[in-house]
């Protein structure tokens, strides 16, 4: 087993504003599609890492419940939402506040 350490510093904006953080190459790759009614996230390495580094600024950022991200495939304005990130409350996180009629 090898031991891996992970550090990120960044600039928090919360809690109105999330940036990225794009390779110089910006060769991230980024998609989610419905597969038998499951989500599932394809990703290459480096854009798991930029999506991890977006999990970290909204875990330590002062984002109140709400709070959404709208992420575009392969981290691209250009191109179509591919994923939506909402800031939950902590005591019900599958509970977005809608009710659902049967």
């Amino acid at each position: 087993m090898t031991q891996k350490t992970f550090t990120f510093v960044f600039d928090d904006e919360s809690p109105r504003k999330v940036t990225f953080d794009y390779s110089s190459d910006a060769t991230e790759e980024l998609n989610v599609t419905v597969e038998d009614e499951i989500p599932v996230l394809y990703a290459n390495k480096k854009g798991l890492l930029t999506l991890a580094k977006l999990f970290v600024r909204l875990a330590h950022g002062d984002y109140a419940a709400g709070f959404h991200v709208h992420v575009s495939k392969d981290f691209d304005a250009d191109k179509s939402e591919t994923l939506r990130v909402v800031v939950a409350e902590d005591s019900n996180p599958g509970n977005r506040g809608r009710t659902v009629d049967p």
